[in-house]
Parts: structure tokens; C-alpha cells; sequence
């Protein structure tokens, strides 16, 4: 209420006897002279009581100033306070709502509180509950405003006291109870914003208590109404005067109309948005941290690849030289060697990259071979022919020192070894004399000639890579590699970029629109490729990724690769790449195995080959929401160029070819289940919780809904049912502390019955009387 009402003086109150108070009011309106009749004594502990003045005089933002009693609450930081954990479900208390006139509706569960047990164990636990209790005061108080405005200012509140289990174990604790008189003797104050408190399920030990309570609050009680456990006979009250909507349904109100209402929104919010808050979740997740379990998995892949191989090996040697028939080659293979990865000496930098050396063991796996290690196969020279094929444009001096050299070496075009040797390096004359007469540019830094030579069990050049903190799109791209940022071996700056990962983490959340690099150092180039089809692998869903028409295409239908193309024209034939100008100017061709998408005049040149893009397609089938690679399929043919070349005898009788010497395939087959699982907890689980919890909230939010409705419906025929039948004795007669006739006492209902007597057999309505005059006109009486 909005009143003009100042506050005149405060009368103490004699500790035996109450002696007459007086509130003025503005001239012209009525003056209220009160005197109270009392048949009992107040105990000693509670030697003076303070009369205070209606509510409308105080301005909560003013506390301190307005109300002296009460100025603590302001200074304890009672708004940042957090009580310890577990304390409010130990002792609830919660807004429920608002009435009609917009007085906030408080609940305390008081029948849950074990005041005894705090009060008991004392100390910092003792503190902390005192705090609590300040805190719902000052929270009530608070509430005030939420619906306040300036046409409406809002003033009182409304407590519902739910005695429920309220047990003699609370009751027969001096100290707990005398704590609780305390407490509240000290909030009294807070009583001038309580419109009505409702005191339910009261129990006779309940009752008890409130009898003693009585004292502390003086004519403060007038605004409680104690009613008893018996449901049916305060609950239709409660609904006369509070809101179905704004209770629960323990007190009759229909909350469960709003909760059912939530719980849809919920159902509706999680089919929405469940899905992107898990998926940024996983996200948040994703990138390399130290010590994270996703930088374990990337560090060192708990998953074995295969590198396996293929010989071309030459079956007509002598005919394709001393009659220039068509070279015949035959497959062999594969020669199968498993993998262990891991990543070592890793740094990390605080612009969010990491650096690392990649080291590879590989070990032979003759179970899954066609052979062993120590077959044999007759291949090109590749040693020869690259330093006869760099020799076409030197001079007649040059040309005549490599022949006499070839004489001298006995070497021929073609030539026998293991695949061991083959694999992992034999003994090289010219190699050995490289070494010595070329100059450091020049020179192959290894001592020994094998395709796969310095590879097993060394230790790669230094990467420099993102670590996805910052963007995930940038998780594992490589920033630096061996301390360059980009290649210097082709002719445009595009073509020396170092793009993508190096093919053992990818970014996640791809799209079928979506392009992936991945950086190889023996091509000495970054490979491009594009989404192909979705496939699955394990049950899980994924994306392939294959090179793109123009990662081998010809200059002539893809310009851009001519940058590529440094000796030429002519340029490299379609299907075809040149990587001499990064591997000390040896004719080396690579293409896909068996010249797959080349030029078809490749295969003219030499029989025996059979392109099969089942068996010869490069390929990365990648997760696309995790971006984790679930099958790899790396498939590269290694080829020589044979030339004849003038001044060169030993040169007569070769053919200008492309000879096939190898073709290699370095992937996984399938992740282990550790993996698997992990990715479908991650794919799947989330699908699956929120399709669950859809269904849950819409069910459960429909029921509630349902049950809201019919039981607000009832409680409005009820309600109409009381008001028609005139039952204006249920606003006089409470089972309460109330006014009656004049009378000020405690009613038995017929609730408790027996309950309600005193050990004596003594009525506990009593000994209290209230005499209630009322003049108009000045003076006092």
C-alpha cells in the first residue's frame, strides 16, 4: 500500500506487561488507539520488545536508515553471499510467486530443517546458518521489487511455513529452539513486509513451537495462520486467497500447468539446440593441448598402417635391348611391412603452433606378404640411368668421362636385388663416387641407393603445425616445415606453398564441399583433394577424399601447373608428375599405380600393366564431424625415364620410355575399437540423449500440462462452490492465531483433536484476550 504514515515515536514494551503505544497519522484520518490485555508473562530472556511502524513508512533501499534493527543485512554482502554446498537442500526455501496484487510468495520448508543438528555441532556451521537465515530475509525483502513500479509500489509479502516432518527431536533441544527465538527476535522487524504467513501441516510438535514463538512476535502473529496436517481443510483457503498458478501443487496450486509448459520449451530447445551444444562441446575438445587425450591420440596414433609394395619386375631385359620389343613388366607383391608412428621432441610455442620430429619403425610382416625379404627382381638401374639422363646436354668431355666410368663399373641398364635392398638400401658405385667428386649441392646425402632408404626407424625434418586452439580449421596445419614456410623449388610462389597437414590429423566439421591438402616432402609438394562420395566404415559414417584431376593433370588442361614444369616444353604428360627438380635431378616420374588417369600412351609403351581404380585409386576416408581418418589409402607409382643419349655408347641401344619400377600403398585398413568407440560416442550418443530427453520432456511436460489443467479446474469449482455457499466463517475462524469476536487465541479446528490439548487435559485455546477499541476523533485512551 501507498500511505503518507510517519512515525511518530517507538514505545517499549515492559517485559511483564505491555503498556499502550500510539502511531500518529496525518491530520483528517483516523487514529487507531490499541490496548492489549494479557493473562501471561514474557519469560525474562526477552526483556523488551519494539512496536514497530506499517510497512508503507519503509524504502528497502533505505534499510539502514529506516529500519536500525535490520541495517546489518545490507553490510553483510548478503547479495554476493554463497552459501556452503548442500545447505539449500538442507534447509529450502524458494519464491513460489506472486499473488493478485503482485506480493511475492515465499516458501520455507521448515519441517526439513534440522536446526538441532547445526545448532549442536556449532561453529563455522552455526555462522553459516545464521547467514543463510539473514539471507532469505534479505532476499523476501529484495523480492519486493521485482513487481514494484511507480504506479504500483509493492510492500508485502507472503510466507507459506510448511511444517511437514517437523519432529520432538527439534523440539527437545533447548539450545535449538532458544537459537531459533533468537533469530527471529532479531528479524522481527522483518515482519512490517509480511502481508500473511501461513503456517501448514502443523503437527502438534509444530504447534508447539509456535505457542513458544508467540511471545517473540507480540501482535506480529496476528498476520499468521496456523493450520493443521488435514489438507482439505486449509488448502481451499490458501486457493481463496493465492493464485492456483503461482503455488505447487503441494499447496494446491497448479505449477504444474507452468513446469509442464517449461518442460516442452525444454523438448522444444533440446530438439533445436541440444545437437550444437554438444557439437561445441566436442569441439572445445578437439584441439591439441598439452596432455589432452586428443595431443596423446595425435602424438602417437594407436593404430598400425601398412606400407605395402609392388615390383615391376622386368621380364624381357635382353629382348627390350638387343631388339627393341616393347618392355614387358610383371607385378609382384606385396611385400607388407606394419608401422608405429609417434611424433617426438615436441615444442610448444605461444603463438598457438606446436613443433615436432615424425619418426616411423617398420616392421616386415611376411604373414601378410607374398614373399620374403629376400626375393629377388630384376628393375631398372635407377642409380645409372639418372646420372646417364642428366648428362643430355652436358659436353663432349662430360659425356666421354661417364662412359669410360661405365665401362670401367660394368654397369648395366638393368639390374638384380632383394627386396630388402630394394627396400631399405644396398651399396651404390656410382653413389659412392657421387659423394666424393659432386659438388655439396649435388650430392644424395645417403651412402647407400634403396627407394625407401633413411626412412625406418630416423627421425623426419622439424614441423611447425597449429595447434586448433584458435580455429579448429587450422588443427594440425602445418605452419613451418624445416624452417621454411615455403618450397623454393617451382617457379611460382602457389606452387612452393606448404598447404594442409601432413596427413595424420585433419580439421573437423567437413562438408562435401570441402578441400583438404596434405603436404608430402618426397613429392615436394602439397596434394589437393576434394570430396568424392560418403561411405562407412565400422557403422561410421564418412567422407572420401580423392586428388583432384589436376593434382597429376597436364599443363595444357590445367595452366596453373605450369609452374610445375621447369625443363619443358614439353611438359609432363597427363597423369604424370616430375619430381627430378627435388630429387638431385634424377628422372623421376610419379603417377598413380599402374598409370591410372595418365595418358593413355603410357600404357602402349609397356605391357603389363592394368589400371584398376579399386585397386589403384588414392584415397582418405575421413570423419567428418571429428575430422579423424578411418581408412587411408596412399597409392603412388614410382617411374623412371630411360633416354638415349649421344656420346654415350652404353646408352645405344635404349629406348626413350617411362619405365614402371614400383608402386606403393601406405594407409590403414580400419581403426581399432578404442577409436571406434570414441567416435561413436561422439556421433551417436548425442543423437541418441537428445531424442531421449525429447521424448521425456514432451511426455513428461504433456502430463504435467494435463494434470495442471484438470486440477485447476477443479480448484475453481471448488472455489466457486465455497464463495456461493456463504462460507464466510472460514475467513474468521482459523485454526490460527487470529482475531475472533475480539478474541485473540488459538482455535482448535478439530484437525488434531487430542493432539491439540495440553498434558493436563487443559484446552490450549486460552488465556489470551484482546480488546480492540476503535475511536474517532484526537486524544488518547
Amino acid at each position: 500500500m501507498v500511505g503518507s504514515t510517519s512515525l511518530h515515536s517507538y514505545h517499549t514494551v515492559n517485559s511483564r506487561t505491555f503498556e499502550n503505544f500510539s502511531a500518529r497519522q496525518e491530520p483528517g484520518e483516523t487514529n487507531k488507539i490499541v490496548t492489549l490485555k494479557l493473562g501471561f508473562q514474557f519469560p525474562e530472556k526477552f526483556p523488551l520488545l519494539v512496536v514497530p511502524p506499517p510497512a508503507s513508512f519503509y524504502s528497502i533501499d533505505n534499510l539502514e536508515n529506516e529500519i536500525p534493527t535490520l541495517k546489518y543485512l545490507k553490510k553483510e554482502g548478503l547479495d554476493k553471499w554463497k552459501a556452503p554446498e548442500g545447505m539449500h537442500r538442507n534447509f529450502p526455501y524458494y519464491l513460489s510467486g506472486f499473488d493478485e496484487d503482485n506480493r511475492p510468495i515465499w516458501v520455507m520448508e521448515f519441517g526439513k530443517w534440522d536446526v538441532r543438528g547445526v545448532v549442536e555441532k556449532g561453529g563455522q556451521d552455526l555462522k553459516d546458518l545464521e547467514k543463510y537465515m539473514d539471507q532469505w530475509v534479505y532476499r523476501m525483502m529484495e523480492s519486493l521489487k521485482i513487481k514494484s513500479g511507480p504506479d504500483n509500489l509493492v510492500d508485502e509479502v507472503i510466507i507459506i511455513f510448511d511444517m511437514d516432518n517437523y519432529t520432538l527431536l527439534q523440539l527437545n533441544s533447548i539450545p535449538a529452539v532458544a537459537f531459533l527465538l533468537k533469530k527471529i527476535q532479531q528479524l522481527r522487524d522483518a515482519m512490517n513486509f509480511v502481508e500473511t504467513g501461513y503456517v501448514v501441516n502443523a503437527n502438534f510438535m509444530a504447534q508447539a513451537l509456535v505457542s513458544m514463538v508467540r511471545p517473540v512476535m507480540g501482535q506480529d502473529m496476528e498476520k499468521i495462520e496456523v493450520y493443521g496436517t488435514n489438507k482439505e481443510s486449509w488448502v481451499p483457503k490458501l486457493l481463496k486467497k493465492l493464485p492456483h498458478d503461482q503455488l505447487a501443487p503441494g499447496y494446491g496450486g497448479s505449477l504444474s500447468l507452468i513446469v509442464g509448459v517449461v518442460c516442452i520449451v525444454v523438448g522444444v530447445l533440446v530438439v533445436l539446440f541440444f545437437q550444437n551444444l554438444i557439437d561445441a562441446f566436442i569441439k572445445s575438445e578437439l584441439p591439441l593441448r598439452k596432455g589432452s587425450e586428443p595431443f596423446e591420440l595425435w602424438r602417437k596414433p594407436p593404430v598400425t598402417p601398412l606400407l605395402k609394395v609392388w615390383f615391376f619386375n622386368v621380364t624381357n631385359a635382353d629382348e627390350f635391348l638387343n631388339n627393341g620389343t616393347k618392355l614387358r613388366v610383371q607385378e609382384k607383391g606385396p611385400y607388407v611391412y606394419s608401422e608405429k608412428w609417434e611424433k617426438v621432441g615436441v615444442e610448444w610455442h605461444p603463438n598457438g603452433t606446436l613443433s615436432y620430429r615424425q619418426t616411423k619403425l617398420f616392421y616386415f610382416e611376411p604373414s601378410l606378404s607374398m614373399g620374403a625379404e629376400n626375393d629377388t627382381f630384376l628393375l631398372p638401374n635407377v642409380p645409372m640411368l639418372s646420372a646417364v639422363g642428366q648428362m643430355s646436354h652436358s659436353t663432349k668431355i662430360v659425356k666421354n668421362a661417364i662412359a669410360t666410368l661405365l665401362d670401367i663399373l660394368k654397369l648395366q641398364p638393368f639390374t638384380s636385388h632383394t627386396v630388402k635392398e630394394l627396400m631399405w638400401g644396398y651399396e651404390d658405385p656410382l653413389i659412392k663416387l657421387g659423394k666424393q667428386v659432386l659438388p655439396a649441392g649435388k650430392r644424395v646425402p645417403y651412402d647407400q641407393f634403396g627407394f625407401f632408404v633413411d626412412k625406418n626407424n630416423t627421425e623426419s625434418k622439424v614441423y611447425t603445425v597449429f595447434s586448433g586452439q584458435d580455429d579448429l580449421k587450422d588443427f594440425a596445419r602445418i605452419d613451418v616445415y624445416n624452417g621454411n614456410k615455403n618450397l623454393e623449388f617451382w617457379g611460382t610462389d602457389s606452387c612452393n606453398m606448404i598447404n594442409g597437414t601432413d596427413a595424420t590429423g585433419f580439421p573437423s566439421s567437413l562438408t562435401n564441399d570441402s578441400d583438404i591438402y596434405i603436404f608430402q616432402p618426397d613429392l615436394c609438394r602439397s596434394l589437393h583433394l576434394r570430396y568424392n562420395a560418403t561411405v562407412h566404415h565400422q557403422g561410421l559414417p564418412g567422407f572420401r577424399f580423392m586428388p583432384t584431376a589436376s593434382t597429376f593433370g597436364d599443363v595444357e588442361t590445367y595452366p596453373e601447373n605450369e609452374c610445375f614444369c621447369l625443363g619443358g616444353p614439353p611438359c609432363s604428360k597427363k597423369g604424370l608428375f616430375n619430381i627430378s627438380t627435388c630429387q638431385f635431378g634424377s628422372p623421376i616420374f610419379v603417377s598413380f599405380p599402374h598409370f591410372l588417369h595418365a595418358d593413355p600412351s603410357l600404357l602402349e609403351d609397356v605391357e603389363g600393366l592394368q589400371p584398376d581404380p579399386l585397386r589403384h585409386q588414392f584415397y582418405i576416408d575421413i570423419q567428418p564431424k571429428l575430422g579423424i581418418a578411418m581408412q587411408a589409402k596412399g597409392r603412388v607409382q614410382i617411374n623412371i625415364q630411360m633416354s638415349r643419349v649421344e656420346g654415350i655408347p652404353q646408352t645405344a641401344s635404349l629406348q626413350n620410355v617411362l619405365i614402371p619400377v614400383l608402386w606403393f600403398e601406405d594407409g590403414i585398413d580400419e581403426l581399432p575399437p578404442k577409436i571406434t568407440a570414441l567416435i561413436n560416442q561422439a556421433i551417436h550418443t548425442p543423437e541418441i540423449a537428445k531424442n531421449a530427453l525429447s521424448y521425456v520432456t514432451f511426455i513428461l511436460g504433456g502430463l504435467l500440462l494435463l494434470c495442471g489443467i484438470m486440477y485447476s479446474i477443479r480448484s475453481s469449482y471448488t472455489r466457486k462452490e465455497t464463495m456461493s455457499n456463504g462460507h464466510a466463517k472460514g475467513d474468521m475462524e482459523k485454526s490460527s492465531y487470529g482475531v475472533k469476536n475480539g478474541q485473540f487465541a488459538l482455535k482448535n479446528t478439530g484437525e488434531t483433536d487430542d493432539n491439540l490439548k495440553h498434558q493436563n487435559g487443559r484446552s490450549k485455546e486460552t488465556v489470551i484476550e484482546t480488546t480492540l477499541n476503535q475511536k474517532t476523533g484526537e486524544g488518547d485512551s
